[in-house]
C-alpha cells in the first residue's frame, strides 16, 4: 500500500492544483456586451423585454442592441451627478431604483419617475407581502410607507446594528439581515423584536416558497426560518446569485451556471465555466422561457433555446463519465471542497490517505445516486502537508492530491 500510494505522488507532482470544471452541458449564445458597464442586475421589465442595470445606467434589449433607458431619469444621471446605480427590483409590475443613497420609482409606462427618498448609506431594498417597503442601511433598518419613513427598526443598544450585508423577507413578512461578520438577524414581528444566529456564514439571502437561502462559501439553505441551516455544496463556484425557476435552483459563480432539482442535493453544470476574466453574477429565466446571465464586465448570454427544452435535452444523464475534479481552494485552511461524478448509481468510497498511505479520514461510503455531488473536508488533529483523497466506485478508481495549510 504504500508503495502504491508513492507511486502515486511521484504521477501527481505534475499536476497543477486548480484544474476547470468540465464542459459545459447548455449551447449559450453570447449578445452584444454592455461596453465593459459593471452589471448589478439582470431583470425581465413588465414590458417583456430584458432589462440590465449597470453601475452606469439602465438599459433594455431590443434586436440585440441595448438602448439606454433615459426616459424621465435625467435627475438622477451618473455622468452629472456622480450617482451609481446599486439595484432595482420590480414589485406590482412598478420598477424601483436604487442609486446612491436614493430610492426612485417609474410611472405611467416608463415616461415619468418620481424620486422617493433620500437616506445615507443605503446598501437594500426589500418589499413585503403587503406593499411595504423596508430599507436596509449599514447600520439601521427602516419601513417607509404611505409616504411615511419610520424610525429606525433596529435595536440600537445591541452590536448588530452595525455591519448590515443583505436582507431578505419571506411570505410570512419575516425579515432576515445578514452581517459582514458572519451572524443572522431577524425578526418575525415586523422589527419589534429581534434575534440572532451565529452558526454560519451568511451574506447574499433569499427566501423561497417557504426556504431561505444564503450564498457566501457555498449554497445554504433553512427550512425552520433561519433557525437551522444546511451545506449543500458549491463552496468551490464562489456562488454570486441565485435564480429560482418553479422547483429548480440555478446559481452562478466563478465556476459558471449550475442547476438543482432536488434543493441543493445535487447540482448540474450548465455552462459558461470557461471564462477567462470575469464570472457569472446574474442570472433570470424570461417569459419566453429562455435563461439569461450576465457577468460583472457587461457580457450577457443566452440559452439557444428555452431552458425547458434545453433540460429535456439533457436528458436525466447528468455526467457519462467517472469523474474526481480538484478539490478548490488547493491549498486550503480551514476547509475544501471536492466534488466528483458517477454514471451511474452505486456504493462509492470517498477517503483521504497521508503520503504513507495511512486512511485519515473517510468522507463517504454508501450508495450515491447518478450524477455530480460534492462534500467539504475540515480537517481535525491533521499537520500540514500534501494528502491523497481517492474516489472509487464499482471497479473505477481515482486518485488526486490537495495540499493543507495549517
Amino acid at each position: 500500500m504504500f508503495k502504491r500510494i508513492s507511486i502515486l505522488i511521484t504521477v501527481f507532482q505534475f499536476v497543477c492544483f486548480f484544474l476547470p470544471i468540465y464542459s459545459q452541458e447548455l449551447d449559450w449564445i453570447e449578445l452584444k456586451s454592455l461596453n465593459d458597464n459593471y452589471l448589478v442586475r439582470l431583470i425581465e421589465y413588465p414590458s417583456g423585454k430584458l432589462m440590465a442595470i449597470t453601475n452606469d445606467g439602465i438599459f433594455i434589449l431590443q434586436n440585440n442592441n441595448w438602448i439606454e433607458f433615459t426616459n424621465g431619469l435625467d435627475f438622477i444621471r451618473p455622468e452629472q451627478y456622480n450617482t451609481s446605480f446599486k439595484d432595482a427590483k420590480i414589485y406590482n409590475n412598478t420598477l424601483t431604483v436604487l442609486y446612491t443613497n436614493n430610492l426612485a420609482q417609474t410611472l405611467n409606462n416608463e415616461i415619468n419617475w418620481i424620486k422617493l427618498l433620500e437616506i445615507p448609506e443605503i446598501i437594500d431594498f426589500e418589499y413585503d407581502t403587503n406593499g411595504k417597503l423596508f430599507l436596509l442601511c449599514t447600520a439601521s433598518l427602516y419601513s417607509f410607507s404611505d409616504n411615511v419613513l419610520s424610525n429606525n427598526l433596529l435595536p440600537t443598544e445591541n452590536s448588530m446594528n452595525t455591519g448590515n450585508m443583505s436582507m431578505c423577507i419571506d411570505l410570512d413578512n419575516n425579515i432576515y439581515i445578514s452581517k459582514n461578520f458572519g451572524g443572522l438577524l431577524y425578526s418575525f414581528d415586523q422589527g419589534l423584536t429581534w434575534n440572532t444566529n451565529y452558526e454560519s456564514e451568511f451574506r447574499n439571502l433569499y427566501s423561497n416558497n417557504g426556504i431561505l437561502y444564503s450564498l457566501g462559501d457555498g449554497v445554504r439553505y433553512s427550512n425552520n426560518k433561519g433557525l437551522n441551516w444546511t451545506y449543500s455544496g458549491l463552496g468551490y463556484a464562489n456562488p454570486a446569485s441565485i435564480y429560482f425557476n418553479n422547483a429548480e435552483l440555478i446559481v452562478c459563480g466563478f465556476k459558471g451556471v449550475f442547476l438543482s432539482k432536488d434543493n441543493g442535493e445535487s447540482w448540474r453544470l450548465l455552462g459558461l465555466d470557461s471564462l477567462e476574466t470575469s464570472s457569472v453574477n446574474n442570472l433570470v429565466v424570461m417569459s419566453n422561457g429562455y435563461l439569461y446571465a450576465g457577468t460583472g464586465q457587461g457580457k450577457i448570454f443566452r440559452t439557444n433555446q428555452p431552458l425547458t427544452t434545453s433540460l429535456n435535452n439533457l436528458g436525466n444523464d447528468i455526467d457519462n463519465n467517472f469523474r474526481l475534479n480538484q478539490n478548490f481552494p488547493n491549498p486550503f485552511n480551514p476547509k475544501t471542497e471536492i466534488t466528483f461524478s458517477i454514471p451511474k448509481s452505486e456504493y462509492v468510497s470517498l477517503k483521504v490517505y497521508d503520503v504513507l498511505g495511512r486512511e485519515v479520514s473517510t468522507l463517504i461510503n454508501s450508495e450515491l445516486s447518478t450524477g455530480q455531488h460534492s462534500i467539504e473536508w475540515s480537517p481535525k488533529n491533521l499537520s500540514s502537508g500534501i494528502y491523497i483523497y481517492s474516489l472509487r466506485a464499482g471497479s473505477q478508481i481515482e486518485n488526486k492530491k490537495m495540499q493543507y495549510l495549517k
